[in-house]
């Protein structure tokens, strides 16, 4: 394999191919020390609990996704165990595995400077700054990441005849595990279909076997997922397809627009606004062909990707982070166009600021920063704190609890009954009921109503909706109207429902957010038809 070497100096100095190789890799190892060091220190969000429950149902496919993330974080747990690092060494795994691939292949593209420049972007972009979390988008940007490297080398003048149908391979298995991930990873094997139909220069990729052993080996490994989810009433597909395009109607042209600079706001947030300037300015020209066809080819990939979000964003709001599966396209697009001054200084500056606000978000993360308790309630980085109080809180309850009959502990959504079950002795099973709420992986699992005796308790935790005295609640026949919705569904069922001690979530002196204990005693073994939302 030779390298292409792109006029593209680097970005500092003049300095030899082999003194920016050893730049880019100890860049890509300060990246890993320091995301290592995240990963111990800042606790598992609800999101992330979550995934870990999935890990503890492994199967072939959950509700909201397909299975990749739940196998991942299984394997990170039997090497390391139920603990905060053994949750996410196998996204942090992941991230490593994609700025390797990425470095790789800038380096094919555009030599040892383009490869630095890969680093460095990859390693302080904000966006990629929280792959370090366990969520499907670490082993996705993994995936995207070597489906890349696989093609480019695949399609590769120098690699004829087998060596070409190994990459073809690897690009196959690659995309396949990236489908069975996120379901928006299968925009990339499209994206690179489109490409070489429509770059001449591809079309004879087309009749050889390669790309047809990469769609066989893709199609093969999501059979599984597919089988699940046909025995589950396509649920991920619909989940997936509700969320991002079932809501068209909402608030007409104005409220498209609106939701469309929502979208690009949060692009140009997660790439710290001049990165994102940078990469549009790339991509068009890598799209006009100036970059040569192989950008071109990623161009391709980067531009349907983003496309397919930002239909996403005209009928649904769409979240930043949706837009994950085309970015490792675009650090590489950026690391290898970079090729005239005005480039260079707007790189400078891009990289500079994303410095900054990773710095900020690292040194949130780590406490160095004080911020306001009004800031802190809404605060996303927050939201990993204050659990491991509440699972004390109601494990000591639920210990006073145990005179006759089981205790058993819920939330009412996935979020609290996860990290209920993180943080408890001995991880226990834990519910969501769900009540009012939208569908989700624990109404595939094993139910209170199928676990629970006659005469077991329910202790749960739920928002603070208004304020009751504490206490014993006297349960009407037929109506509760002084209960929060949830209780008030299921307090006929139950012989007790007391309202006992709000528990507040706080990181430091900070409070996070509150939540309210409910004691239902006696389960009379009839359980409430409840309203699940739709998803």
């Amino acid at each position: 394999m030779h390298p292409h070497h792109s006029a593209a100096g680097p970005v500092v100095g003049e300095d030899s191919e082999p003194d920016l190789r050893v730049r880019a890799w100890l860049v890509f190892a300060a990246m890993m020390l320091v995301r290592a060091f995240v990963a111990v220190r800042y606790p598992l969000v609800p999101d992330e609990t979550y995934f870990w429950e999935w890990s503890r149902h492994l199967a072939a496919g959950y509700y909201d996704h397909p299975p990749g993330i739940a196998w991942t974080i299984a394997a990170g747990v039997a090497a390391l165990g139920d603990t905060t690092l053994g949750v996410r060494a196998g996204a942090l795994l992941c991230t490593g595995i994609a700025a390797a691939a990425l470095i790789i292949a800038a380096r094919d593209l555009g030599g040892a400077a383009a490869a630095l420049r890969a680093s460095l972007v990859f390693a302080l972009l904000p966006l990629s700054s929280a792959l370090v979390l366990a969520t499907p988008d670490a082993p996705l940007a993994a995936a995207v990441s070597l489906t890349l490297l696989a093609v480019l080398r695949a399609t590769d003048a120098h690699n004829t005849g087998t060596r070409s149908l190994g990459w073809w391979i690897l690009a196959g298995l690659a995309s396949g595990m990236g489908m069975a991930t996120k379901l928006s990873g299968v925009l990339v094997p499209a994206g690179i279909a489109v490409a070489c139909a429509w770059i001449p220069a591809y079309r004879k990729q087309f009749r050889t076997p390669g790309p047809y052993a990469a769609v066989a080996l893709a199609s093969v490994i999501m059979i599984p997922v597919l089988r699940w989810n046909a025995t589950h009433e396509w649920v991920a597909f619909h989940f997936q397809l509700d969320h991002g395009f079932g809501d068209g109607a909402s608030g007409g042209i104005a409220g498209a627009l609106a939701r469309v600079f929502e979208f690009v706001g949060g692009q140009l947030l997660v790439t710290a606004v001049v990165l994102g300037v940078a990469m549009a300015v790339v991509v068009a020209r890598a799209m006009r062909g100036r970059l040569g066809k192989r950008a071109r080819l990623v161009a391709v990939v980067a531009v349907l990707c983003f496309a397919v979000m930002l239909v996403s964003a005209l009928r649904s709001s769409a979240q930043p982070n949706w837009t994950a599966v085309a970015y490792p396209s675009l650090v590489l697009l950026l690391a290898v166009g970079t090729r005239r001054t005005a480039d260079s200084v707007r790189l400078r500056w891009g990289l500079a600021l994303a410095g900054v606000i990773v710095a900020i978000g690292y040194a949130h993360v780590f406490a160095l920063v004080p911020v306001p308790a009004a800031v802190a309630a809404r605060d996303p980085l927050d939201r990993g704190y204050g659990w491991a109080e509440l699972a004390q809180a109601m494990n000591a309850r639920a210990t006073s609890e145990r005179v006759a009959g089981s205790v058993f502990l819920a939330g009412n959504r996935y979020q609290d009954a996860s990290e209920l079950a993180f943080h408890s002795p001995g991880r226990p099973v834990t519910f969501s009921l769900n009540i009012g709420g939208r569908r989700n992986a624990y109404d595939h699992w094993m139910r209170f109503a199928d676990t629970a005796r006659v005469g077991d308790h329910l202790l749960l935790a739920l928002d603070e909706l208004r304020r009751l005295p504490a206490g014993v609640i006297q349960i009407a026949s037929d109506t509760t109207p002084a209960l929060h919705p949830a209780v008030a569904s299921l307090a006929p069922h139950f012989t007790e429902v007391v309202r006992d001690s709000l528990v507040s979530l706080s990181r430091g002196s900070t409070v996070v957010m509150e939540r309210r204990l409910w004691i239902l005693r006696g389960w009379r073994g009839v359980w409430p038809s409840v309203q699940i939302l739709p998803p």
